[in-house]
């Protein structure tokens, strides 16, 4: 298991998806490569941060911290 960089990311921050760590949902991998914006941060049992991110057709879709880059 590879250890994920933290980074400082806030609400209204611009992000890129650059990988998928699981996913079986056709909408979620059409996602990797755009661009959105950080809407909504939440924090796991397991202290794991989560996104919810808003893209241009304004869809919202959570990731993983892991897979997004800041712009």
């Amino acid at each position: 298991m590879t250890k994920q960089k933290k980074q400082n990311v806030s609400l209204g921050q611009s992000v890129k998806i650059i990988q998928l760590l699981n996913s079986n949902c056709s909408d979620v991998n059409l996602k990797l490569g755009r661009q959105g914006i950080i809407r909504s941060l939440k924090l796991t049992q397991n202290n794991c941060r989560i996104l919810i991110i808003e893209f241009k057709d304004n869809t919202r879709i959570w990731f993983f911290e892991g897979e997004i880059d800041l712009i």
